[in-house]
Order: structure tokens, then C-alpha cells, then sequence
């Protein structure tokens, strides 16, 4: 299972999901480029291109296929379902704590 952090946050933010799942999966929850610990690219990511860094990051783990929860306060869940639909996935969940 991959935990992905919403814009403006990072993967800290998933550490109390990630907290609760490892018992019973194997769970990452890695910093999108320009957020947390990873280096900043030159411009700032569409969501397409933040999607392809996940691809390549996922790829280099050796994850051809996992469940992927995406989370975000400032993006619509369906933004998120667009942004996660273009990797192969097992499954995969938006949630949004906005109202």
C-alpha cells in the first residue's frame, strides 16, 4: 500500500495511517517531489507529472502494483481519482477531510 500526501503537506502527514496499517500490510509513504524530504525540482509538478514521479518512485521500489491512498485537504477527490488513475494500480482510494 502507498499513502500519498495531498498538495501543501507531506508524507508526515500520513504517518498516523501508516501507524495503523503496518501491522497488517506492507505500507510506504514516500514525499512527492518539492514536499518533505525530497529534493525540489525546478518548477513546480502539474498532477500529471507529480503522478509520473510516483510511477518512476513505485518502479524503482519494485512496486509494479499497490493500493494507493491519496489524501488532500485543497484537492476535490476527483481530482485525486484523475491523478491516481494514471498508474497501474491494484486499487485505489481518494479521501478529502474538507467539507
Amino acid at each position: 500500500m502507498v499513502l500519498v500526501h495531498g498538495l501543501g503537506v507531506s508524507s508526515r502527514y500520513m504517518l498516523p495511517t501508516l501507524a495503523l496499517l503496518a501491522p497488517r500490510a506492507r505500507v510506504f509513504a514516500p514525499d512527492l517531489p518539492g514536499f518533505g524530504h525530497s529534493t525540489k525540482p525546478p518548477h513546480t509538478l502539474s498532477l500529471a507529472e507529480l503522478a509520473e514521479s510516483l510511477a518512476d518512485w513505485m518502479s524503482a521500489t519494485g512496486l509494479d502494483r499497490a493500493v494507493l491512498l491519496g489524501n488532500s485537504r485543497r484537492a476535490a477527490p476527483g481530482h485525486h481519482h484523475c491523478w491516481l488513475a494514471r498508474l497501474d494500480t491494484a486499487d485505489r482510494t481518494a479521501v478529502s477531510p474538507a467539507k
